[in-house]
């Protein structure tokens, strides 16, 4: 799917902000939050606008935890999409899709959306040697094994890794295409030991204690 930015910045600063605006205008009285949400919400549209869509996501998502409101999810979706993080924009529709109404404006559109993204992502299952590694994918935590489910990742090259505390993180690539459900197991070494501590014997000691008294002398030069 191409997406037309023109297109896009249109429905964000001229949909998206007046929907905003108008349902969040019964809970101005709430507070310093909903005007920070606000606030952030445009500069997430003037950010998008800019092609700064790392930093339009940012404020979008901020906006979003302030006051949960389907059109500030809209530009998280829409932004995820210009990332290509298509996995990312597919959870985003879908949870939009089952928090608006069906009368809503935008969602036929973005049950086009849904469609095109589906053909995008593929899905990793993560196993770990020992289970109860902490596992990324391209540096995104998401969870602990066994994990309870495969995880869903936009097709392409993903960094899987595994990693224990006090351990070297093991790290594996995939290439993922859509639909795929990929298999992947990582071991993980165990602690390294430490290095041992070699006793001295008396003898020794006071030889390296006299090395280093005499080391230390300071020499003064007589006038």
């Amino acid at each position: 799917m191409s997406l037309n930015i023109g297109r896009v910045v249109g429905v964000l600063a001229a949909v998206s902000l007046v929907t905003f605006a108008a349902t969040s205008a019964s809970a101005q009285e709430r507070g310093a939050s909903t005007r920070d949400a606000a606030k952030h919400f445009q500069r997430g549209v003037t950010l998008y606008g800019e092609a700064d869509y790392r930093g339009a996501l940012v404020e979008f998502k901020r906006a979003y935890a302030l006051t949960p409101n389907t059109a500030v999810l809209y530009n998280v979706g829409e932004t995820e999409f210009q990332l290509q993080d298509y996995a990312g924009a597919l959870t985003t529709f879908e949870r939009y899709e089952a928090e608006s109404g069906s009368s809503d404006p935008q969602r036929a559109e973005v049950e086009n959306t849904i469609e095109v993204l589906r053909s995008r992502v593929g899905r990793v299952s993560v196993t770990t040697v020992p289970p109860g590694a902490d596992v990324t994918v391209d540096d995104r935590a998401v969870g602990k094994t066994p994990l309870d489910k495969s995880v869903l990742v936009s097709v392409g090259h993903r960094k899987v890794t595994a990693s224990f505390v006090g351990r070297t993180p093991v790290v594996r690539y995939v290439d993922v295409a859509a639909n795929d459900n990929q298999t992947v197991t990582l071991e993980v070494p165990g602690p390294t030991a430490a290095p041992p501590i070699v006793a001295q014997s008396s003898h020794q000691a006071l030889r390296d204690d006299a090395s280093t008294s005499h080391g230390g002398l300071t020499l003064r030069v007589l006038g």
